[in-house]
């Protein structure tokens, strides 16, 4: 989401698998996309965060001919153009999670460097210098594909991912701004989770929800993290369809929607929606037009959510959306 209400769906993979430089604008009041200037690096499985400047930081992922990428662009709404960042970062990374900061810098950490090595290190990114810089210390796991949020206390929380070969992890991360350093969290999630959702709730807790055991087992489980006493609690409740690699949107009643994402048989267009102050996840009423995995999803200041591209039950590339009406 761009401060000026429109959204930002840059790069991607194409159904040759073929990486994308191409970069589309939902602009809401005309339910449209057009298209904007590409990437100077088509790339996927980058990491992202909208800086406090309203420009838009992708870092890292893979390009052409599967190389790994160690570079960064930032996206100028305001002149619809992408620019390569003044430095690198310390390594490739591809499936690395990003988050902004409150201090304003964007955390980029772990991932797969070039040599398909799991990382435990991390980059920062800082908007006055347009610069990187690693940090002074490395997360407790090796992780790819972990879930990544900004905690109301200023630290982040990252959780999950895959640890090396199938190897998943239930543990956690919390990366401390202030001291530059991460510390392993007390508590662990009820499963290993890869390829997860977590969404900040109103109540300053964290839903990590689904994912994959990273044995390839998509989940329809969810786990409650709680900053106060850092740990984690099992939710209460089971999503309808087991789901990795959904989108998920916070709406404005507080609940939370859980779309799409591979279920047993692959790709599905059902949806759920959680319930924090009962603890409990409900079947949507509606589906999308098309099964989606690996889809996009934004709230727009409507209170809509867009839902956008994807892998679609044939194995296609959908170049297609969906607006949830809450």
């Amino acid at each position: 989401m761009l401060s000026n209400t429109q959204v930002l769906i840059a790069g991607g993979f194409d159904d040759y698998l073929e990486p994308l430089a191409a970069a589309d604008l939902y602009v809401s009041r005309r339910n449209d996309f057009l298209p904007t200037n590409s990437m100077l690096q088509a790339r996927y499985l980058a990491a992202s965060a909208t800086l406090g400047n309203g420009t838009v930081l992708i870092a890292g992922g893979i390009g052409g001919n599967g190389v790994v990428l160690n570079n960064a662009e930032i996206y100028d709404p305001a002149v619809g153009d992408f620019r390569l960042t003044s430095s690198n970062m310390s390594d490739s990374r591809y499936g690395a999670a990003g988050a902004l900061l409150s201090n304003g810098y964007a955390l980029i950490a772990g991932g797969l460097d070039i040599n398909n090595n799991f990382q435990t290190s991390a980059d920062l990114y800082n908007p006055a210098t347009d610069s990187f810089v690693p940090s002074a210390s490395n997360m407790s796991a090796a992780r790819q594909y972990a879930s990544a949020i900004l905690l109301p206390t200023g630290q982040v929380l990252i959780a999950g991912g895959y640890g090396g070969g199938i190897t998943g992890s239930n543990s956690a991360d919390l990366y401390d701004p202030s001291t530059d350093t991460f510390t392993p969290s007390n508590g662990t999630m009820s499963s290993p989770r890869c390829g997860a959702a977590a969404i900040l709730l109103a109540n300053g807790k964290v839903l990590i929800v689904g994912g994959e055991d990273c044995a390839g087992t998509p989940l329809n489980s969810a786990d409650i993290y709680d900053p106060a006493t850092d740990t984690f609690t099992p939710s209460g409740g089971k999503l309808s369809d087991a789901r990795a690699w959904a989108a998920t949107v916070p709406l404005p009643s507080g609940k939370v929607l859980i779309a799409g994402g591979n279920d047993a048989n692959g790709p599905t267009a059902t949806a759920d929606l959680y319930d924090p102050t009962t603890d409990s996840f409900a079947a949507s009423k509606g589906t999308m037009s098309s099964s989606r995995a690996y889809a996009v999803a934004v709230p727009l200041a409507d209170g809509r959510a867009l839902i956008a591209g994807g892998l679609n039950i044939a194995g296609q590339i959908t170049s297609g959306a969906d607006l949830y009406y809450p």
